[in-house]
This record gives C-alpha cells, structure tokens and sequence, in this order.
C-alpha cells in the first residue's frame, strides 16, 4: 500500500538536512520512496492514500540506544530507610533487588508501558539492556576509576560461547571507555 504523508513540515535531518514546509512523505509498505513538496508528490503518486499533516512536523524516527524496560516497575518507587549517598548504594538498595525478583513475564508486562509511550513520541528503535546483557556480575573499581563487567556464556554440545563487556565511567559518571570481546558467530560478523 502507498501512504502520501502530506502538508505537514518535514525535517529530514539526513546528511542534507532539509526542512520542507508544505512537504510530504510516501511510504510503500515498511519503507520510504520518496520525500518532497506536497504538490509534486500528489502529481508523482495520485492514487497514494492520504493521510493530512496540517500544522504537524514529520521527522524520521528516533533511536534510544540506552533503556531498561523493566524499570517501569519502578516508577515511584522510594528505596526505604536513608537516601543513598551513591549510585552503587543505590544499585545495591534497589535495583540489584528488583532485578532477582522479576520473572519474564515481570519484565514483557512492564515493557509495554515504554514501548507504548517511545511510540507515541517518535521513538522508534530501543536497545534494552538487561536483555542485551543481563545484570552486571562485577562493579567495582579499576585504575581508580568505576567499572562494570558484563559476561554471557551459552553452552553446547559442541562448545563454549561467551561474549564480556566492560565501561569504565569517569568520576561524572559519564563512560570513558569500553571494551567487548566474543565468540558468538554473530558478533564475529561485526568485526
């Protein structure tokens, strides 16, 4: 089917940024085959469906490349007794505790309330990753600077695959660096 996205303004943020007031998107099926004028692209496809952006602004969707779904279990949840005073007490007081109490169950329920609202504002791709890679075996402190360590093993009957992820964060808690190592055959396409 081919949508025409019409007369709303469109900011394409590509490489050649534009923005086209009075524009228009097409869409067939799960892709894009054109971006334009309103006027042109109702010439170029007339018998497209149509569905009006009046006083609307048209942007690609909008990645987060960092989530946790299962945090909206969370939302309001205070950690008893004293505040803490870090983001390891923290961690420690509530987080590392919700993570052993959620099933899978916990955690698809609770990532629908996301997954809605990223929709319903633009947010189109999500990285979750407790998915990715689970809850960190190791927090700690390395050159004297915060650090985790991720690490996944699956076995088999015929080997052993594991893949390691290790930030190290700044004293703002802001990550200086990172490294990954693995053996899965999809990640070895990556490299």
């Amino acid at each position: 089917m081919t949508t025409r996205f019409e007369n709303g303004i469109v900011v394409t943020l590509g490489q050649n940024n534009q923005v086209i007031w009075n524009g228009s998107v097409v869409t067939e099926g799960k892709g894009i085959v054109a971006v334009g004028s309103a006027t042109a692209l109702q010439k170029q496809f007339p018998n497209a469906e149509v569905v009006d952006c009046s006083g609307k602004i048209v942007l690609p969707g909008f990645v987060c490349a960092h989530h946790h779904f299962y945090s909206t279990m969370a939302r309001g949840m205070a950690i008893p007794g004293e505040p803490a005073s870090n983001f390891i007490e923290i961690l420690e007081r509530l987080w590392w505790k919700v993570d052993r109490a959620l099933l899978e169950d916990d955690i698809t329920l609770s990532a629908q309330i996301p997954l809605i609202e990223c929709i319903r504002n633009g947010t189109t791709t999500k990285n979750d990753l407790v998915k990715l890679f689970g809850e960190p075996v190791q927090v700690g402190i390395k050159d004297g600077d915060q650090t985790w360590t991720w690490y996944y093993a699956k076995k088999s009957s015929k080997d052993e695959l594991s893949k390691q992820l290790e930030v190290t964060f700044n004293a703002a808690g802001v990550a200086k660096s990172y490294s990954f190592s693995s053996n899965f055959p999809e990640d070895m396409k990556l490299r």
